[in-house]
């Protein structure tokens, strides 16, 4: 069984006991995370869409960690003119561990 949800503007495939990365939410370590926005379940013989989400279902996650992403350059260059420059970010993400999916 598995879900679809709705997270900050982007959409993620998740499913039970599985671990998934997101942009980073407000929240510490240990602490208990309802998605309430889930667009699609699949069980083993049906799958339910919703209309933009399903009411009376719900994921709960943990959050495990806080981390950064891998480092993302970005480099500019004018030729014959010996400009350079380089930026460079990390993405600060959050790790959540998926503990149930319910339907009522």
């Amino acid at each position: 069984m598995y879900a679809i949800v709705l997270i900050g503007n982007k959409q993620y495939k998740v499913s039970e006991g599985e671990s998934i990365l997101v942009d980073k939410l407000l929240k510490n370590d240990g602490e208990e995370l309802v998605i309430e926005s889930v667009l699609m379940i699949n069980k083993e013989s049906e799958s339910i869409i919703g209309n933009p989400s399903i009411k009376n279902a719900k994921v709960i996650a943990e959050v495990t960690t806080q981390t950064k992403g891998p480092k993302v350059i970005s480099f500019k260059r004018r030729r014959k003119k010996g400009y350079k420059k380089t930026r460079g970010h990390r993405t600060e993400l959050t790790e959540l561990k998926i503990k149930k999916i319910q339907v009522e």
